[in-house]
């Protein structure tokens, strides 16, 4: 495992796979089945973009279907940000409280609603926590490439964000 590693990180493989554990998993899944040469891996090299896009989509797209009804609109307005973008908690918590994507239940204040509806997305690795503060608590997440791009094709899909274009 160790020479996997190494060569990973010669042949850049993490990169590629914009840190979506997903992915990396998927790349070590392919790399432990193929011959351990330059050769091959160089081949796997030129390849990989594709066979990460499409894969990785495919089993995004299935996730998304099994997800709970009030946690599908949190991730699509994911889609609202760009790709890399720190996105601060108390934003996002007033931007969803806004949008009234929380409701009011068993006594919880929306704050903590939101708060534990993004850990379960952290956990998920489908949102990743950049900052936390000395207490542990999420200070700032962004959402990866990837499932960036299925956020806004879904969200146009089912008429949930409308796109403008200048």
């Amino acid at each position: 495992m160790k020479v996997v590693l190494l060569s990973l990180k010669k042949l850049d493989k993490t990169r590629k796979c914009e840190g979506l554990p997903l992915s990396v998993v998927s790349v070590v899944g392919v790399l432990s089945k193929i011959k351990r040469t330059e050769e091959c891996w160089s081949q796997l090299d030129k390849g990989l973009g594709s066979y990460i896009g499409s894969e990785e989509k495919a089993i995004i797209k299935q996730s998304y279907k099994h997800f709970s009804y009030y946690l599908k609109p949190l991730i699509l307005y994911f889609g609202t940000f760009f790709e890399d973008e720190e996105i601060n908690f108390s934003k996002l918590t007033w931007l969803w409280i806004g949008e009234g994507f929380m409701k009011d239940l068993e006594g919880r204040s929306l704050q903590n609603m939101t708060k534990a509806y993004l850990e379960n997305l952290i956990s998920r690795n489908l949102v990743m926590n950049v900052k936390k503060s000395s207490d542990g608590k999420v200070k700032s997440c962004r959402i990866q490439g990837l499932l960036l791009d299925f956020c806004m094709r879904k969200a146009e899909e089912e008429y949930f964000l409308l796109w403008i274009k200048w």
